[in-house]
């Protein structure tokens, strides 16, 4: 079980990391008390997740240029980029020798987009056969993402992977998706599910997905439910 952050009284000694992740990581300090490290089931217990959804991510193998010209063509239109690093943490110690369901259940990542940064919990529903069915988020920002990293690399966690990726938005009509370059990986298709697919299940959401992955026209891989982080872990171990 994870032991809880004491704040120390005003009349104790305080460090500079001690008083830095009180004033801009609290939050932050809160959720890692309530991230399962021992494998307890303990999300009900999280505040404001976001609604459980479904998406696909799937590598494309055209170039980038390739990819553009082939989405405008069909009308879509790129409405934003951005770029993600994400270093996920563990008290796992060699995390390529885990299985990736296990793993992600005792990781945790910090997320850097643009001048922001958040501390995430993933909770991912995933089937016997290695897919992932659904996801639900726990986040929350950190004041200071250098001193929120070394807090936690100071407590001993495993910094065991760090994901940076350029992200490009496409839209037609209510349809969106996200292209991803992901740094020394390759590039992919993520899609989540879309408003009129509300009322189904989260199979039949990943049946639709697939479909309307496959119309783009893109050279896409035939794994719909790529695992980015532990694919990068793989190839670097």
């Amino acid at each position: 079980m994870a032991t809880k952050m004491i704040i120390p009284k005003k009349n104790e000694s305080e460090d500079p990391i001690t008083r830095s992740i009180e004033k801009s990581s609290g939050k932050a300090a809160r959720i890692l008390n309530r991230l399962p490290f021992s494998g307890e089931k303990c999300y009900n217990d999280r505040k404001e997740p976001t609604m459980r959804e479904t998406e696909i991510t799937v590598q494309i193998y055209n170039e980038l240029a390739e990819i553009d010209g082939i989405l405008k063509a069909q009308g879509f239109e790129m409405i934003e980029t951005y770029r993600l690093k994400d270093w996920y943490f563990s008290k796992i110690e060699d995390a390529k020798r885990v299985e990736y369901a296990d793993l992600l259940k005792q990781s945790f990542l910090i997320r850097s987009v643009g001048d922001k940064a958040q501390l995430c919990y993933k909770n991912k529903e995933i089937d016997e056969g290695g897919i992932v069915i659904s996801e639900e988020k726990t986040e929350t920002e950190i004041g200071d993402l250098n001193k929120a990293i070394a807090v936690f690399q100071a407590a001993g966690l495993n910094n065991y992977c760090i994901v940076e990726n350029e992200s490009y938005v496409y839209q037609r009509g209510a349809t969106s998706f996200v292209v991803q370059v992901i740094k020394d990986l390759g590039t992919f298709l993520e899609y989540e599910e879309e408003e009129s697919m509300r009322g189904l299940s989260a199979r039949e959401k990943l049946s639709r997905l697939i479909e309307s992955a496959n119309d783009l026209g893109l050279r896409l891989g035939k794994d719909y439910s790529c695992k980015k982080v532990y694919m990068l872990l793989k190839k670097n171990g």
